[in-house]
């Protein structure tokens, strides 16, 4: 976790150590080349670190496209609209976006289960949506349940006079009325 460029040195206190997001297994190391950055996805948050585990992957959600960094907050988010269950992610190629009839306003979602589904009566087409607005109502007199993705999944309700599910209409008994 340390070096030192000093010839001859004759106390610990010579020895350097490596920056936070390094690491070096080197003993008796005598330049800041043994130190080896933590690789793209992670971090090392400690300064000195003799082990490559001490390099941590970022968390789901997030991901980092560069080495040798030193802290968590260097991850970078996913976009709204989109989530990545991956640890140690090196790309924004990891996040996927949220399906069809769901979206997500909140940058650095974990999982799919993350994006929140239109509610009943509407649907969205829409892949990577970021607000409940791209949500449509569905036209008047139909319904649809949660997290519709198609227009086409929006079905009648039931008219005055009958009864029971949307789609599956029966008429109200004699002697009753809807």
């Amino acid at each position: 976790g340390t070096y030192s460029p000093i010839l001859g040195a004759s106390t610990a206190d010579s020895c350097v150590p490596c920056a936070s997001g390094s690491f070096s297994t080197t003993t008796a190391a005598d330049s800041i080349a043994s130190c080896v950055l933590c690789a793209k996805g992670k971090y090392g948050q400690a300064s000195g670190a003799s082990r490559a585990d001490a390099c941590q992957d970022c968390d789901a959600g997030t991901y980092l496209a560069t080495e040798g960094n030193g802290a968590a907050t260097d991850c970078t988010p996913c976009n709204a609209g989109k989530f990545s269950a991956i640890t140690g992610a090196v790309s924004a190629a990891s996040c996927e976006a949220c399906p069809a009839g769901k979206y997500t306003d909140s940058p650095g979602s974990s999982a799919e289960s993350n994006c929140i589904e239109c509610g009943v009566g509407k649907y969205s087409t829409a892949l990577g949506a970021t607000a409940e607005a791209t949500c449509e109502s569905c036209p008047a007199g139909k319904t649809s349940s949660a997290g519709s993705d198609d227009e086409a999944d929006c079905i009648d309700l039931c008219p005055a006079g009958y009864t029971g599910l949307p789609g599956a209409c029966s008429a109200c008994d004699a002697g009753t009325y809807k």
